[in-house]
């Protein structure tokens, strides 16, 4: 995962995680892309289409479509061990992974 992460990055001037198009998070996401854009933010105006649209388009960059899902589908021993291959970058991009696997860090 961190390999694949790493072959986009370098280039991408703007990262929005799935997770910051939900609730009060696609606010700042709006925020950051109109200054990007150098645009003045039209929060009124923005509505997503359904998850399944965006799945039926990229059925292979979709999972769940749930915030967490993965707790639904990794151990705890799958979580502990993809933060030790994969923690400096779920840190760069995830900073609130160390929250969800506190339990599991000794």
């Amino acid at each position: 995962w961190s390999e694949h992460v790493k072959t986009w990055t370098p280039a991408a001037h703007l990262v929005v995680r799935f997770e910051d198009m939900f609730g009060r998070a696609l606010l700042g996401v709006i925020d950051r892309l109109s200054e990007f854009f150098q645009r003045e933010p039209r929060h009124a105006a923005v509505t997503l289409p359904p998850f399944e649209a965006f799945k039926a388009q990229h059925p292979q960059y979709f999972g769940g479509g749930t915030i967490g899902g993965w707790r639904d589908v990794f151990t705890d021993a799958d979580a502990a061990a993809f933060d030790r291959v994969h923690g400096e970058t779920l840190d760069r991009f995830y900073p609130e992974h160390k929250q969800a696997l506190s339990p599991l860090r000794l």
